[in-house]
């Protein structure tokens, strides 16, 4: 069961900006986010584009190539040094024509 799930699938096409925000992890553990790296074995459901990391909170940008389910880890390295890893459900579903 993945951690995080989009609360509106994405359709074919679209293109969004997913925030992951990790500052509560980084409380409880007394520590900042120092990286954020997103990957996905799914390539031909999405695309990942550019990511960023700010105030402990990472964003990427996500492109829906196809219908489906893709699975996203994110692999958070921590200012002490422990490593947490994140999924992301992003389901895609075909456009609507209105």
């Amino acid at each position: 069961m993945p951690d995080f799930e989009l609360t509106k699938p994405m359709e074919k096409g679209d293109i969004r900006d997913i925030k992951i925000n990790l500052v509560s992890a980084a409380g409880r553990l007394g520590t900042s986010v120092s990286t954020a790296v997103w990957a996905t074995d799914d390539t031909s459901t999405v695309s990942l584009g550019s990511q960023s990391l700010a105030s402990n909170v990472s964003t990427c940008r996500i492109t829906a190539a196809q219908a489906g389910e893709a699975l996203i880890k994110i692999t958070v390295t921590m200012a002490n040094g422990e490593v947490l890893i994140p999924t992301l459900c992003v389901p895609v579903e075909e456009e609507t024509r209105c």
